[in-house]
């Protein structure tokens, strides 16, 4: 009796084993990959685009720093717009010129170069409905006064399901303050 239960019992481990390894033999979708985003450095900073949010946000950078904006490989795509202070959630083409926007991306990454540390560098998200739920972002903002970081979020939200959607005509390489230096790639 002894016998025939040990027996049972290394038959039924030697099916369970023979199942888990059969399981982890299975193949399962993959995630789609995205692009990875190395580490920042006093010469480069990195920026991560997760759903809703820039990783950093807000962070200063001088003249020469190149910024690298790494969208994900998802449904949900998203841009890096310039825009201003007073508009949080309209492209910027004003009498200065022209602002660098990636278009929307899925993917890719895009590169800009700061050509003036001494003014703020504000850029949102133009994917429909991104910008009013707060996807906003400052290169170089002032740390007190009325124009911060914390006060162009606010802005952003405060305009919420009225914000525009943007026109997502497609990457634009000018900029004032910061250049593209290629299209998305």
């Amino acid at each position: 009796m002894k016998f025939s239960l040990a027996l049972a019992a290394s038959l039924f481990l030697s099916a369970l084993v023979n199942a888990q390894s059969q399981t982890g033999n299975s193949t399962a979708p993959s995630a789609t990959p995205t692009p990875a985003v190395p580490p920042s450095n006093s010469t480069n900073i990195n920026v991560s685009i997760t759903p809703g949010i820039y990783h950093p946000s807000n962070f200063t950078a001088s003249n020469g720093t190149i910024v690298t904006f790494y969208f994900p490989t998802t449904s949900d795509p998203h841009s890096a717009t310039q825009g201003s202070f007073d508009d949080p959630c309209v492209y910027l083409n004003d009498t200065y010129g022209a602002g660098f926007d990636s278009g929307v991306q899925n993917g890719t990454r895009f590169t800009i170069k700061i050509t003036n540390d001494q003014e703020p560098i504000w850029f949102f998200c133009e994917a429909p409905g991104h910008c009013g739920l707060g996807m906003v972002g400052v290169i170089n903002a002032p740390t007190t006064g009325n124009r911060t970081f914390a006060a162009y979020l606010a802005a952003a939200k405060a305009l919420g399901s009225n914000a525009p959607n943007g026109t997502n005509t497609g990457p634009v390489t000018s900029g004032v303050d910061a250049v593209a230096t290629a299209t998305p790639s």
